[in-house]
C-alpha cells in the first residue's frame, strides 16, 4: 500500500489527480476500485493537518 492504488502514489496533486480521473472515465476492462477515499485524504488533507499540528506543537510545547 505504500505505492498507492492502481494509479500510483503521488503527493504532488497534479500529479495525482490526473491519472485517477483518466482511470475512473476510460472504459478498461475488468477495472479494480479508484479508491478516492485515499486519493483525496492523503495527498490533500494529511499535509494540512501536520502543518497544523507542528505549529501548535510549536507554540505550546516550545514556546515559539
Amino acid at each position: 500500500m505504500g505505492l498507492g492504488g492502481p494509479t500510483g502514489f503521488a503527493m504532488n496533486h497534479a500529479r495525482d489527480l490526473g491519472p485517477r480521473l483518466a482511470y475512473t472515465l476510460l472504459p478498461i476492462k475488468n477495472k479494480m476500485d479508484n479508491d478516492w477515499q485515499y486519493g483525496l485524504i492523503v495527498p490533500r488533507i494529511a499535509p494540512y493537518l501536520g502543518a497544523i499540528a507542528a505549529a501548535l506543537f510549536a507554540k505550546f510545547y516550545l514556546g515559539f
